[in-house]
């Protein structure tokens, strides 16, 4: 391939994009940590005058948990090495597919698909905006996010919004931000809900039907609530039966 707009006439390798694959990969750091085989697929389309470069990642079965081990001795920014630390992640991802268009840090656009097994994250406190500093590029504020253990079930989000559908036993839900216990244990849990950004500063959270038992008590719940994502707005409108 030849580079558009080079006039030297050298080749140079997926110029026009490229697609990548590998089968039963595995990984042994030296320092132990193993990535289990598992098989990849990466494609890669350059920018146009209408559309950003995007990227494809595709993955049959991953062990999350070994991956973000690998990932935070990558060449990663510091703030990215930071938030895989603060999560913690484990679990399975079966038939993944991660698109995004635009490069790090300056991403356009994002879809993850997949179907999780028994998936692990920590809690995340929420946290102000951060002006850049250090070299360090800016980070906007967030708001809390809940952790969870023991979630089975099939995400699909993207920057516009998305659905999950969970069906999960021995699901724990950890949400030190919003309850003086921090974990909320349930024997079995049952989920369909849908997220949206009606406006940049709002979030909209739509459960379809939520069902869940913990011992002697069982319960069911639909309805939707309506966030802001800036600190110090309140709680949002919600609406539940």
């Amino acid at each position: 391939t030849i580079a558009p707009n080079v006039d030297d006439g050298k080749p140079t390798f997926g110029a026009l994009g490229h697609a990548i694959g590998l089968e039963n990969f595995a990984v042994v750091t030296e320092d132990g940590v193993v990535l289990p085989p598992a098989t990849l697929t990466e494609s890669w389309h350059p920018a146009t005058r209408t559309r950003p470069e995007r990227f494809e990642v595709r993955a049959a079965q991953l062990d999350v948990g070994a991956l973000a081990a690998l990932a935070v001795q990558l060449p990663i920014a510091p703030a990215q090495r930071q938030l895989l630390t603060e999560l913690a992640p484990h679990g399975r991802v079966n038939d993944a597919n991660v698109e995004w268009q635009g490069r790090f840090p300056h991403v356009t656009g994002y879809r993850v698909r997949g179907d999780v097994e028994n998936l692990a994250m920590n809690p995340l406190a929420a946290r102000a905006e951060q002006a850049a500093a250090d070299g360090q590029p800016a980070q906007a504020a967030r708001p809390a996010l809940p952790g969870f253990k023991n979630l089975s079930g099939r995400v699909d989000a993207s920057d516009h919004g998305g659905s999950v559908d969970v069906d999960s036993d021995k699901l724990v839900l950890a949400l030190p931000a919003w309850f003086a216990e921090p974990e909320m244990p349930f024997d079995q849990l049952a989920l369909h809900a849908r997220w949206s950004f009606p406006r940049d500063d709002r979030l909209l959270v739509e459960v379809d039907s939520l069902n869940l038992s913990q011992g002697a008590l069982k319960a069911s719940l639909s309805g939707r609530h309506l966030l802001p994502l800036a600190p110090g707005q309140g709680p949002g409108d919600a609406d539940f039966t």
